[in-house]
């Protein structure tokens, strides 16, 4: 999630319409529907046909998804995308977060998942929003601004919660934030 240069409401859009296929454990979608479905989506993005092919262009070069073939139900052989797997982190959305997501920003959409991430096993947690930007891929210094506009932004769609309090440290105030998952 720290590269800039892909756009993850793009990605959310597409993986929200992809098909789960079971027998292999990954999720796909069929290129002759992205090809056929190019007007919808570029309404839906806000974006021109252009910048949306050269958005999925980014996506097969930093290996996110992949052209590849499946046999259909008629027994014929079609050609998708398929999305890779990240490994082991990632955490499951619900339809309803992804909804909200989707009217977000892709640095918004990556400081929830961020979140979502280090919240998994938590109701509260105590996370410094310097590491919040370097997980999304921004410097940890002069972050705290853009950061709290983020979380802000969260917190009004209902899919976070936080507070702060400050800790004297080294003859300094700092202001600590904690966090939690809205249920959704």
């Amino acid at each position: 999630m720290t590269n800039k240069d892909v756009d993850y409401r793009t990605y959310l859009t597409f993986f929200k319409d992809s098909t789960y296929y079971p027998e292999e454990n990954y999720r796909y979608i069929y290129n002759i529907n992205y090809y056929s479905n190019k007007d919808y989506l570029t309404e839906k993005l806000n974006t021109s046909k252009g910048n949306l092919n050269k958005l999925v262009r980014k996506f097969l070069k930093f290996n996110l998804v992949e052209k590849d073939t499946i046999l259909n139900d008629n027994l014929e052989l079609k050609q998708i995308y398929k999305f890779n797997e990240l490994e082991n982190n990632f955490v499951l959305l619900s339809d309803k977060e992804i909804e909200k997501l989707l009217t977000l920003t892709s640095n918004e959409i990556k400081v929830y998942l961020v979140l979502r991430y280090t919240l998994y096993d938590y109701s509260w947690r105590n996370i410094e929003l310097s590491y919040i930007a370097k997980n999304i891929g921004l410097s940890e210094t002069n972050t705290a601004r853009t950061i709290k506009k983020y979380i802000d932004n969260l917190k009004e769609k209902d899919l976070i919660d936080y507070s702060y309090y400050f800790e004297y440290v080294e003859g300094k105030n700092i202001k600590r934030y904690k966090f939690k998952i809205e249920d959704n």
